[in-house]
């Protein structure tokens, strides 16, 4: 009876709404990742992409992502699905650090996704650098975070195209008018 009583409890706390922030989500995602997608994005190229992000704060101060890694994503149809769960969009976006979904978990997960990443940290004035690229799109992602009573600031994303030995200059920001 106890037992009864204690899945009947259980399911009305979450059709209320209970779960917690800890709770896995896991989101399906209809494209496949093949290796072969991007396996340009191993070549060496010409183009160089660098960067800056910050968010500027309701009270003016700019928060650089100094000393945090910058993730380069090459494009592919898996990416752009992880990319519109995450942000809402595949082209530029914004998720406060107490709305992102570390709990989310993608089904099907390739494990080679992860190796066709290439990383840069931010110096101290939130500029990071990825050179010898070549011609494609990416994603950039980058985290900016400080402290103040409690965890601020978040992630952002881009979706930024190279080609022809360019110097593609990119800008990550976001103008916090609200509080998060």
């Amino acid at each position: 009876m106890k037992r009864i009583l204690s899945v009947i409890l259980t399911l009305i706390v979450v059709s209320c709404g209970g779960k917690t922030d800890k709770t896995e989500q896991v989101k399906l995602i209809n494209e496949v990742f093949s290796p072969s997608d991007v396996s340009w994005f191993l070549k060496k190229g010409s183009n160089t992409i660098i960067g800056q992000a910050f968010i500027r704060t309701k009270s003016g101060d700019v928060i650089t992502c100094a000393g945090y890694e910058v993730e380069l994503i090459p494009y592919s149809k898996y990416a752009e699905k992880r990319m519109e769960y995450i942000y809402g969009n595949s082209t530029e976006g914004f998720v406060p650090i107490k709305k992102f979904p570390y709990n989310i978990r993608f089904f099907p997960e390739y494990r080679e996704y992860e190796n066709f990443k290439k990383k840069s940290v931010c110096d101290a004035a939130g500029v990071f650098k990825f050179k010898n690229l070549p011609d494609g799109k990416y994603y950039i992602v980058s985290l900016v975070y400080w402290e103040t009573y409690q965890p601020e600031g978040g992630f952002l994303m881009k979706k930024v195209s190279v080609k022809n030995g360019e110097i593609r200059e990119v800008i990550l920001s976001k103008y916090l008018n609200e509080h998060f």
